[in-house]
């Protein structure tokens, strides 16, 4: 019986265990999928604001393509940037930070901005930030709700 090498696949963990590794494509993909079962726009972006993933309603709210944002810098599609970089930065020297302002987004091939609330939390993955927006119209009415039955 010969002894042949064994092939290392990059996407498999070859360390001992129960749990084979799920390939990095397939891991992406799911979480692509559950991304876009949220009604809230997210993106995940790097330190740097460089869009690494981001959902469909997010995609919409830009009107634009996720393929032409996917590496682009986020702050670009903001009309005061600073404002996202310095909430990046914030939430990026503490970890514990979850930094929300209200900023304006202009969208793509649309004339006037729009108005939303941002909030920027760390996620698991290293060097990476969690960007939630919401039109504030509706972030408003959510508030009023929340009174109403919070009393």
């Amino acid at each position: 019986m010969s002894k042949r090498p064994i092939k290392s696949n990059p996407c498999v963990d070859t360390a001992p265990s129960t749990q084979r590794a799920v390939p990095s494509s397939v891991a992406d993909d799911a979480i692509h999928a559950v991304l876009d079962t949220l009604a809230t726009s997210v993106a995940v972006v790097d330190l740097r604001s460089r869009v690494k993933r981001l959902n469909a309603a997010f995609e919409d709210l830009l009107g634009v393509s996720r393929r032409l944002v996917v590496g682009a810098k986020l702050t670009s599609h903001f009309t005061e940037p600073e404002l996202l970089a310095q909430a990046i930065d914030a939430t990026r020297e503490d970890a514990f930070t979850v930094t929300r302002f209200e900023a304006s987004l202009q969208p793509d091939h649309q004339t006037h901005a729009l108005p939303v609330h941002v909030i920027v939390s760390r996620t698991d993955e290293p060097d990476t930030v969690m960007v939630e927006l919401l039109p504030l119209d509706k972030q408003l009415r959510q508030d009023s709700r929340d009174r109403l039955t919070h009393g």
